[in-house]
């Protein structure tokens, strides 16, 4: 009877908390968030979800041959290290390494510091692959870049954040200028000294190697106010052009697209007098992310062909800056989210599905440790 139950038990593992429903506390006293927000305080759930994550990673490491027969994995990572007193995440790696056969990954970390053992290469069989939360380079490459590109049907970047890093695995120090530190690469390409914020690069690497992807979901925190300090115009248009240029890579196969950016939460306890918003100037063109998605990313959406294109959702165009930043916007770009839909819809023949909304329905998580770009 156990050798029966095995393969139906272990079929489907979901050991997580970034799907719950609702809205969560924050570290931040009357700040609310989504379940996958980095920011969500969870404490009791976290002891729990952590006891039953470290019987299934005990189990693995004792018995890997279970992992052959999970095809459908889902884990909300948090500070493995703090389990069991373990100083690293070595055991965690190691039970990973062992579901080899798996179709289906969503994986999101959560956790408030990157990982002190950088993972291996990890999930190399996935088809579905979905990805979430703060995570270092290393760890999002350990997912994307394992597997064959060729081999992903479905792909979702669920706002994924970088830590930041002066080098791979060492930490870049909070409230620097950024300007004066300019992001570099090792000798093979890979990034050594990395900025915070929305992840860069990775869809770069897969760039016209995901030959037979049919779903494709991009979720991210975007700027809507332009004199933030803690942005880089020039980064943010390149991470923009960087999903173009994937987008249009995988016409031939995409079935279904969603696309959405937003601003992070509301801050409900605004600096009291005032001080910081009164020294920035005035914004006048609407908010950045909604110009840079009609400079780069919907050219590419309404020069076809899209053969096989079933359905397309655009969420977060032409919204309102947050209200803390509202007195110095002076005027939205009128009807941006209503030229969008026109342009698209002239561009898909009727049987697409076509969406365009104002609000991503969500607040977006940004990673930026005190860090800015001052000079």
């Amino acid at each position: 009877m156990h050798s029966l139950c095995i393969p139906v038990i272990y079929n489907e593992v979901d050991l997580s908390s970034h799907d719950d429903e609702g809205e969560w506390p924050s570290l931040y006293a009357g700040v609310f968030v989504c379940s996958d927000n980095p920011q969500r305080v969870t404490y009791d759930m976290d002891q729990v979800l952590g006891q039953k994550q470290q019987a299934f990673i005990d189990t693995l490491i004792r018995r890997p041959d279970y992992a052959k027969y999970i095809k459908s994995f889902k884990w909300t990572y948090k500070t493995w290290r703090e389990v069991d007193d373990h100083e690293g995440e070595a055991p965690m790696w190691k039970a990973f390494q062992a579901i080899n056969n798996v179709e289906k990954v969503d994986f999101a970390s959560l956790a408030y510091e990157r990982e002190i053992d950088a993972p291996p290469p990890l999930f190399s069989s996935a088809s579905s692959i979905r990805l979430s939360g703060l995570a270092s380079y290393a760890m999002v490459r350990s997912v994307l870049h394992s597997v064959d590109p060729s081999r992903i049907v479905s792909l979702d970047l669920n706002n994924l954040q970088d830590f930041g890093q002066i080098e791979e695995g060492e930490d870049l120090p909070s409230m620097r200028d950024l300007s004066t530190m300019t992001e570099s690469e090792y000798a093979d390409g890979t990034p050594k000294l990395r900025h915070p914020g929305p992840l860069r690069g990775h869809l770069r690497h897969m760039n016209g190697k995901c030959t037979n992807l049919k779903n494709l979901c991009l979720r991210s925190v975007g700027q809507d106010y332009a004199p933030l300090p803690m942005w880089s115009a020039q980064k943010d248009e390149e991470r923009y052009a960087e999903w173009a240029a994937f987008i249009g890579s995988v016409k031939t196969t995409l079935e279904t697209l969603l696309f959405q950016q937003d601003s992070q939460a509301e801050d409900p306890t605004p600096n009291p007098c005032g001080t910081i918003v009164n020294r920035l100037p005035m914004q006048r063109k609407g908010r950045p992310m909604d110009q840079r998605f009609m400079n780069h990313i919907l050219p590419v959406l309404i020069t076809g062909p899209w053969p096989v294109l079933q359905s397309v959702i655009i969420q977060g165009i032409g919204g309102s800056v947050r209200q803390y930043y509202s007195r110095k916007h002076i005027d939205e770009v009128p009807n941006r989210v209503e030229t969008a839909y026109s342009l698209l819809r002239m561009a898909f023949p009727s049987h697409v599905s076509v969406t365009c909304e104002k609000r991503a329905g969500m607040s977006f998580f940004h990673r930026s440790q005190g860090n800015s770009y001052d000079s």
